[in-house]
């Protein structure tokens, strides 16, 4: 028999937010028959061309690179069944994730979820464990230690809903201490900072959100450039100097041919005017 548990929920009106990439924007887009996301990292492009802090394209596109340098989208809160949730709250019983969301949007963005469910699961007194994804079933593990209802499940969700986002966008994924190779080495990594951030910042409203880069809430002690926060950091960054470089190259040349075809034209229409 399912041990029911009392879950006081911290957020009564959403889950929180989450940033997204362009597997999700994309969708969005086509759901609602227009291109505004995608048109939006267009000029979010553009923009770094031209060598427009980040700031400036965030709050004039709402996109933004990652640590990783792939582009991310903060979107508002995802809203979630309350009722659903305290029930899922509950030893021994699985929830399809379809059954938790209030709003399409997450599952529109990312049907993927369809197939997956929540699991409340009892962990001995001392377990530090707040949630996991079990990917061989699809199912997203949390935790009723000891029947504590004070546990911050929309929380945990944020949080590994981030990871979930991760891998389909194929952004720096989060980690496990054994694979990083240690509590600090795994706190460190870019992922796991990423899902942390996406947690603190719950609480913001939209429009502060679009005021701030993800790199003004992360963890001062995880903000260092030169730290080895992020595995692939020093790759990634080199890559992205070097497409950034190759984009300006291109625009550079396309703006020369346009100029010199416009020279021409003129050169055209004034041969034809002395014929």
């Amino acid at each position: 028999m399912a041990r029911k548990n009392v879950l006081h929920l911290a957020a009564p009106h959403g889950l929180g937010m989450a940033w997204i990439g362009k597997k999700a924007a994309e969708r969005w887009d086509s759901h609602n028959n227009n291109q505004e996301l995608q048109q939006n990292l267009s000029i979010a492009q553009e923009m770094e061309i031209q060598d427009k802090d980040a700031l400036t394209i965030k709050m004039a596109t709402g996109w933004e690179r990652g640590a990783d340098m792939e582009w991310r989208y903060e979107v508002p809160d995802f809203f979630w069944k309350q009722k659903v949730l305290n029930q899922a709250y509950s030893y021994g019983m699985a929830t399809p994730f379809s059954a938790l969301v209030k709003d399409e949007r997450l599952l529109t963005m990312y049907p993927e979820l369809k197939s997956y469910k929540l699991f409340a699961k009892l962990l001995p007194q001392g377990a530090t464990t707040l949630g996991y994804f079990d990917e061989a079933n699809k199912t997203l593990v949390v935790p009723i230690i000891n029947g504590d209802e004070n546990y911050d499940l929309e929380s945990v969700l944020i949080h590994e809903t981030q990871h979930f986002i991760q891998r389909m966008e194929g952004f720096e994924r989060g980690s496990n201490v054994q694979a990083a190779g240690g509590w600090l080495n795994y706190q460190r990594t870019s992922g796991e900072v990423e899902a942390r951030n996406a947690q603190r910042r719950r609480h913001m409203k939209t429009d502060e959100r679009r005021k701030s880069l993800w790199s003004d809430t992360t963890e001062p002690e995880h903000k260092d450039p030169e730290s080895h926060l992020f595995p692939t950091k020093d790759a990634s960054r080199k890559q992205h100097k070097e497409d950034v470089a190759k984009a300006k190259g291109n625009h550079k040349a396309k703006r020369k041919r346009k100029q010199m075809q416009q020279a021409l034209a003129v050169e055209i229409e004034l041969n034809l005017k002395t014929a």
